[in-house]
Parts: structure tokens; C-alpha cells; sequence
């Protein structure tokens, strides 16, 4: 099932995926991480490139692009052309709205680690699928 565009919460269980609230006013790469509380807002801007793959847009103060860096993903701020094509896959079986986020050449996957405000990572996508590789990405507007 492809995503329409669209705003979106995007969550790990009951985690919720973004930006931190407190970011400094640089124009660094800003990190997108398990946050500390259930967000009630949407999170993520997904834009549909073509028929496999996505650009997804963390929302901030700027919005940004995503792309993974040294096998973590960030907002990018500057240098927006360097986004990432993100392959989001339809895992069903684990649930209506359950996807796996994986980079376009397909090698690599999003993954949360265990615990709040741990930045999300990119690793080497090996099937079976564990649960912090599955995000549910719910659509909001």
C-alpha cells in the first residue's frame, strides 16, 4: 500500500518519531530521534517522488528533509538536494499502518534504539524484521 502525500505521525510502538522540541538556532543538521512523550502533532511531511520512493520532510522550525549520516538520520536544513530517496514498505502482517523505512538501494533501514531520545539510525536491513525496525506512519492531513 504506497502512502499518499501528506502530514504524518510517525511511531515506533508507542513512540513517538521527530525532532526535538529544543534545537539549537544553527543550521546544522538537526537529528530526528525517539522522542521523550507522545506527541500529539504531526511529525513528518511524506512527498511521493515516484511509485517506490519518498522524501520524508521532519517538521521544525525550519522543515528539513531527511537524509542518513554516518548511519543516522537528520533533518537537513542546508544542502537539500543531498536528501535521501526513502523506500517506505508495507508490512501488513504487522499491522494496517505498519511500514519498514528503508534507503532506495534498499540496504539499509531505519532503526530506533531502546529508550527516549535516542537518534534514530540507518543499519544494514537483514530479514526477519525486529519490532524497532517497524514504524506505524499515520496519515493527519
Amino acid at each position: 500500500m504506497s502512502l499518499e502525500p501528506g502530514l504524518y505521525f510517525i511511531r515506533n510502538g508507542d513512540r513517538a518519531i521527530g525532532r526535538l522540541p529544543q534545537e539549537d538556532d544553527s543550521l546544522e543538521p538537526k537529528a530526528v530521534y525517539v522522542l521523550p512523550d507522545i506527541v500529539e502533532r504531526p511529525n513528518f511531511e511524506i512527498k511521493k517522488i515516484d511509485s517506490d520512493n519518498y522524501t520524508i520532510v521532519a517538521l521544525g522550525t525550519p522543515n528539513g528533509p531527511t537524509a542518513q549520516i554516518d548511519n543516522k538520520v537528520y533533518a537537513l536544513l542546508e544542502e537539500q538536494d543531498r536528501a535521501e530517496k526513502w523506500r517506505i514498505v508495507h508490512v501488513p502482517q504487522h499491522g494496517e499502518n505498519s511500514y519498514i523505512i528503508r534507503t532506495d538501494d534498499q540496504g539499509r533501514s531505519w532503526f530506533a534504539p531502546e529508550g527516549a531520545e535516542q537518534q534514530i539510525r540507518c543499519r544494514p536491513f537483514m530479514p526477519p524484521v525486529p519490532p524497532n525496525e517497524i514504524f506505524e506512519i499515520i496519515r493527519l492531513f
